[in-house]
């Protein structure tokens, strides 16, 4: 573009192609992915630093509201610290840090334990026992136990004010 008129790429504040992380040129999107960037996923974390017991139970169990490998954010993208995540992997990150911020060693065992049992229930005689998922649980567990701990939401990775 000659520098004249608007930005084709950004109109009124909004990323009108941030279904491709601002690359229309080299990067598609058949699936409808939805990359989200640290601060959106920011989001996510405090929603989980914010539940209850009651609620944290509900929001990770399938069909709940943190249930990522199922449902609206399937084929999602999560950024938490310049990791990306997939929904599968983010779903058991956020019920570790979860687990751990809000019950510490308690809550990561009950988390790992939990998904034992959902692994289980899911793929009966076929289980891995949920060793799939322990690498993402243990990140986020690291993560829950180290802000609840420090007082800091270290997890956001950026200046969002989330």
């Amino acid at each position: 573009m000659d520098g004249e008129g608007p930005d084709p790429v950004r109109w009124g504040d909004a990323n009108l192609y941030g279904y491709v992380v601002g690359d229309p040129v080299s990067t598609i999107d058949p699936w409808g992915l939805k990359a989200y960037s640290a601060c959106e996923t920011a989001a996510f974390l405090e929603g989980a630093r914010s539940e209850t017991l009651l609620e944290s139970y509900v929001n990770h169990r399938g069909g709940g509201r943190f249930d990522f490998a199922y449902g609206p954010h399937a084929v999602d993208t999560f950024e938490v610290l310049g990791t990306v995540y997939n929904a599968h992997e983010f779903g058991n990150y956020l019920a570790g840090y979860s687990g751990a911020y809000h019950y510490g060693y308690f809550g990561y065992l009950t988390v790992r334990l939990a998904g034992i049992v959902a692994n289980i229930e899911d793929n009966k005689l076929n289980t891995d026992l949920d060793r799939s998922s322990i690498p993402y649980i243990d990140v986020g567990a690291s993560l829950g136990e180290y802000e609840k701990r420090n007082g800091v939401a270290a997890g956001v990775g950026c200046f969002c004010g989330v």
